[in-house]
């Protein structure tokens, strides 16, 4: 249930100065041990892997499956002992980078981490069990990477994108003073039409994400339980009218479970201008 005291700030409504601190986390770097694949490794005729990382008892990795030159999946993989064995107390957020395939960069994608919380995050009473955010990131890793140093970060992080890059019905959350609880990855855009902002549990969602004026990444936003549980799932990705850059962008999600991993898998891709 949500709590009385969370400001819920609709789409581009502009935010008072003196709430704009940020939250930069202190990344945990969980990725050493990479070798176990070498990247770009051809596993049929059209599908690329990503080196395997160690995630907790696990292991997670990235792939897409190409028809021609024309994307038709593009998926984060966890093994289910990933699920199984993740800290009940991690204290923060721990973010796990996943290297990709260089022929997942025919799609608007180019950087991949999952994120644990192990408590949830904010706003309180709405996303407070544990989840996985899963980062689809439309900047590179040096990009990403070069928020945490930003010296205009905090300028940066007000920069909201204009309405047409972000779907109808999304908005921000002002939990804590931190709309959208920034993070290192910029300011979380909310679909405040869902069911966990009408007093039912949250299970999923997708998330927007946006620094410095721009979209950055496609989050969907997962609990514990959810990829514990689910066989199978999809849905529809809600869709802005305008895209940052020329790309192939996914419509759909679907989740799926077999073989002992659980796939989160962008499809149904379409090729789209910038604008």
């Amino acid at each position: 249930m949500m709590k009385s005291t969370i400001n819920l700030i609709l789409a581009f409504v502009v935010i008072p100065g003196s709430i704009l601190t940020s939250c930069k986390k202190t990344e945990t770097n969980l990725s050493a041990s990479t070798n176990e694949m070498p990247g770009n490794s051809v596993l049929q005729d059209s599908v690329y892997k990503g080196a395997k990382v160690k995630v907790f008892g696990g292991k997670a990795w990235v792939w897409v499956k190409l028809v021609g030159n024309v994307p038709e999946q593009l998926a984060i993989t966890l093994t289910n002992s990933v699920l199984t064995r993740v800290p009940a107390d991690s204290g923060s957020e721990s973010e796990i980078v996943i290297p990709a395939p260089s022929q997942g960069n025919i799609t608007a994608f180019h950087a991949f981490a999952v994120d644990w919380s192990a408590h949830g995050h904010a706003p309180q009473g709405i996303y407070s069990v544990p989840l996985f955010d899963n980062h689809f990131y439309t900047i590179t890793e040096s990009e990403r990477q070069a928020i945490l140093n930003d010296p205009d970060y905090d300028q940066h992080f007000a920069n909201y994108p204009s309405q047409d890059y972000i779907p109808g019905g999304y908005g921000l959350i002002n939990a804590g003073g931190i709309p959208g609880g920034g993070c290192i990855t910029g300011v979380h855009w909310y679909y405040l039409n869902g069911p966990e902002f009408n007093n039912k549990k949250f299970k999923q969602t997708f998330v927007y994400g946006s620094y410095n004026g721009e979209v950055d990444f496609y989050d969907p936003m997962m609990t514990l339980q959810f990829l514990k549980n689910v066989q199978s799932f999809e849905r529809n990705i809600p869709q802005p009218s305008k895209f940052r850059t020329n790309g192939y962008y996914p419509t759909k999600l679907a989740v799926l479970k077999h073989d002992g991993v659980t796939d989160i898998i962008f499809e149904n891709f379409v090729l789209r201008p910038a604008s």
